[in-house]
């Protein structure tokens, strides 16, 4: 065989074998490369989303949900209340910085009040 026999023997193997057809169509590896990208996506949207089919907004309804819940247990760790009440953040945080406050009067003076 001569060389260029043998490199096209080689190139219509990996063909083959990245579109699984015998015969080369004009396309088929971009065809094949688009159809394969399309899978990958659907498969990192899937295991974004929980969803088999996508929908427009999913992405994005599913990323707020996921951003309120990280919201909604931020502020329970912060105040200690599972369910927030308007000016829970506040009072939580005048209340640390008195209770702050008040550690560092005694650290400095050694009284308790």
């Amino acid at each position: 065989k001569t060389a260029v026999t043998k490199v096209g023997a080689g190139v219509a193997d990996v063909v083959h074998g990245f579109t699984g057809k015998e015969e080369y169509e004009f396309g088929d590896i971009a065809k094949t490369a688009v159809t394969k990208v399309g899978a990958g996506v659907a498969d990192v949207v899937h295991g974004f989303t929980g969803k088999e089919e996508y929908e427009f907004g999913d992405i994005a309804k599913t990323a707020v949900t996921k951003v309120g819940a990280g919201v909604a247990d931020a502020v329970y760790d912060f105040t200690g209340k599972e369910k927030y009440e308007f000016g829970d953040v506040t009072k939580t945080a005048v209340t640390k910085v008195g209770a702050g406050v008040a550690d560092a009067v005694h650290d400095f003076t050694g009284k308790e009040k």
